[in-house]
């Protein structure tokens, strides 16, 4: 016998080749993005000690550099704040939670204009298959263009099904106020928390 029958077909492996690489690719993590339309990550909160430290609301608004400084002390974040033109941008948390062998990233939020609101949108790091039922509390803090808010009055909410389910539902704020508007203020007295 030749030593060329004994070698497989070169196709052969260059399939192969292809598959592992492709399984490669696909079982790689996701890297989390640090911008999208209308926003940009400012920074995520995966260190946090318990669910004690994940503020009560799933979902939260800043429009001032004092309310952004408190969310960082909140994080256990010692860095320094990142800057925020709070003329053309807002602040917005997204506090949730994941099992422990299924991290999350935020992929995207999302300027819902016609209904109103505007959510997170968030995928699992990895491909994992079965998750823990273990609760790891994470936040996500992104600043968001004032131009791209919906108008007054609208919902800030985690997901997009937030209204749907009882947990997700009292953590979605209303903001009566025009964040639209260059530099504009929303204060805890004039937002609420709660369906509808």
């Amino acid at each position: 016998m030749k030593r060329s029958e004994l070698l497989p077909p070169v196709w052969l492996i260059a399939g192969f080749v292809l598959v592992v690489v492709f399984l490669m690719a696909f079982c790689a993590p996701r890297p989390q993005p640090s911008r999208g339309e209308g926003w940009r990550l400012l920074w995520q909160a995966a260190g946090i000690a318990n669910s004690e430290d994940l503020p009560d609301q799933r979902a939260q608004v800043a429009t001032s550099h004092e309310e952004l400084a408190r969310w960082r002390r909140v994080s256990h974040d010692d860095g320094e704040t990142p800057d925020v033109d709070f003329e053309s941008e807002i602040a917005v948390g997204f506090a949730t939670g994941h099992g422990g062998n299924c991290p999350i990233i935020l992929t995207d939020v999302v300027f819902d204009r016609e209904d109103r609101k505007v959510y997170a949108d968030f995928a699992r790091k990895t491909r994992q298959v079965g998750c823990n039922d273990d609760f790891n509390p994470i936040a996500f803090v992104v600043a968001v263009e004032r131009t791209s808010l919906p108008d007054a009055p609208f919902k800030v909410q985690l997901d997009e099904e937030a209204e749907s389910l009882e947990w997700d539902s009292a953590g979605i704020l209303h903001v009566p106020t025009d964040l639209r508007e260059p530099g504009s203020t929303a204060d805890d007295s004039e937002m609420r928390y709660g369906g509808s």
